[in-house]
Parts: structure tokens; sequence; C-alpha cells
């Protein structure tokens, strides 16, 4: 019987392990962890921490971060920080090897100097938040840079267009909008700005790996992680909504298209777990919620030829 792509793709990251396998146990340090304190800082590139406006690509990619080179999830990318207390509204392009998160630049560079996670989440948030954090990158499937924030941001029409307007006057090459939700398409749509999304990047794609990676643990199925408090660093998660922080976990599948530069995939990619986009995961793994399982992600899901699903290359 032939099964649906997403559920090919989706068995094809699980095999069952004993009870009691042993999983992922040792506690991983998060960079949205109370109790952990900051993390360590990545090895930074030689130069300047910031630039305020980028003149040519050789000034994007002194600040620029690759992922996956030489895959088709190359992404090379930078962070910025536009300061909306500054007059007129600063940029801050970020030389994001060396800071690896906004948060770490504005605690770093003390512009953020409030502290608690409170202080840093409203500039997720609030309309009237002090600060804009994005991500402009090249996308070489579309041929061109775009810019995006994480999923849940509740960016407005006039956070979009400053981040536009800014852009502009500081970007040496036209960027295009990338909307990570629903939500941000409609502001786009309000702002009278054309949006770039994920799932029109990936066309009909049901399975996309974000971070390649072996793991063990008990499967979690999370509709919201605000609502699941319990998460253990033995589970692998699958996410029905893509949330702005997570506690240590063993491994993440998401049912939302996302990107190599979601904050979720970041922390996979720190922690250095398996994280991929499922489509309809929780539909296609719901028997096996709360049961062990293994978790290994790879570059194409196919049918094995005992029977059983499997993946390429994990």
């Amino acid at each position: 019987m032939l099964l649906r792509p997403a559920l090919l793709a989706a068995l094809a990251l699980l095999a069952f392990a004993p009870l009691g396998t042993s999983a992922q146990l040792a506690r991983k340090p998060s960079f949205y962890d109370r109790q952990a304190g900051t993390a360590a800082a990545p090895q930074g590139t030689p130069g300047v921490g910031e630039l305020p406006a980028l003149a040519s690509r050789a000034d994007f990619d002194r600040l620029a971060r690759v992922y996956d080179a030489g895959t088709p999830l190359e992404l090379p990318h930078a962070l910025f920080v536009i300061d909306r207390r500054a007059a007129p509204a600063r940029m801050h392009f970020v030389n994001t090897p060396r800071y690896a998160l906004h948060e770490r630049f504005v605690r770093d560079t003390r512009l953020l100097r409030e502290a608690g996670r409170a202080a840093l989440n409203r500039n997720y948030r609030a309309p009237d938040r002090r600060f804009v954090f994005g991500t402009p990158g090249w996308q070489a499937a579309a041929n061109t840079f775009s810019y995006e924030f994480w999923e849940g941001d509740r960016l407005t029409p006039e956070l979009l267009a400053l981040t536009q307007r800014t852009l502009a006057a500081t970007f040496y090459a036209p960027v295009r909008f990338k909307a990570n939700s629903t939500q941000q398409e409609a502001v786009a749509q309000a702002a009278g700005i054309e949006a770039l999304t994920q799932a029109a990047l990936i066309q009909d794609q049901p399975y996309l790996p974000m971070n390649r990676g072996r793991a063990v643990g008990r499967l979690r199925i999370v509709p919201s992680v605000d609502a699941a408090r319990d998460l253990a660093p033995t589970d692998i998660v699958v996410l029905r909504e893509v949330p702005i922080s997570l506690p240590p976990v063993a491994g993440v599948l998401t049912e939302r298209p996302s990107t190599v530069l979601s904050h979720v995939n970041l922390l996979a990619k720190g922690w250095g777990i398996p994280n991929a986009y499922v489509r309809d995961a929780a539909q296609a793994l719901a028997r096996w919620d709360g049961q062990w399982v293994q978790s290994a992600p790879s570059a194409a899901a196919t049918r094995t030829s005992n029977g059983r699903c499997g993946a390429n290359g994990s």
C-alpha cells in the first residue's frame, strides 16, 4: 500500500527503540533557559561587531553566518536590530557568528539593560517595542535577498513599513519581505508590501530536514509549548506551532514550514539535536504519542528493502 508523502517522511524519521533505551539525558545549555544563565558565545569572526549599513556583498559576507554550506539548505544570513528609540531609527547589522542571537547582541552591547525575559519578549510582541529583530539572507531558490522575523513575532503594518524603509536606506541590494506565518502575510497585505513565503519556496515539499542528527526519546505531540510545562530533555517533540523558546529536548519535528533561521532551529543546532519539518506530523504519528522512538532526519525519505521505512544517509 502506498503511503502519503508526509506519512512516509514521518515514519522515515522514527524507528522504535526498546523501553529504557538511554536518551539524551544531559542537560543542554539554552539561550532561553532562565536557570542556566547566559550560554557561552560562539567564536566570532574578526573585525567589527556591527555595521550601520551594508554597502556591498563583501560587507554582508563579513557579518554573515552560513549553515549547511554546499547543500540545498545553504542560506547565508546576518541578524539586524533596528533601535526605534534613536531618532531617526538606527540600524545595527550584527556580526552574526560572534553574537549568534539578537538577545546576545542587545545584552552584550548593553542596548538592553533591563533584566528578565519579559523585557526581551516585549520586542517580539508589543507594537510600541523599542527594538525590531530581523534577519536578512540570500535565497538562492528565488535569486533574491529576503528579510524575515520570528514566526510568532506580533508584527504590525507600521513596524513592517519601518523595517522596509530602513533596509532600503541601509542595504545595498533590493530585499524582499519573507512572511513566516499567516498573520505576517496579513500584515504585509495591510502595509502594501508583497510577501515571499516559506511555503512558496519549498512548494509541495512535505518534508525538510533542518538539522541532521539522531536521538532516542519519548515522542510528545505538543499543540502549544506554553501549555506543556513538563517537557524534558528525553522528549522528542512534535510542535504544531513554532514557539519563541523551547526548553532542552532530545529532538524536534514541526508541522509548519520553517526555516534554518527559526529560533527553534538555532536552538537545535546549538544543542546538536535533530530537527525537521514534516507536513501533518501530528496526525501521522498520533499512534506513537508517548512511546519511545528514534529520530534520525536525513536528506531524503525512502522505503527500505525490508518494508520498514528508513532514510538515506541517516
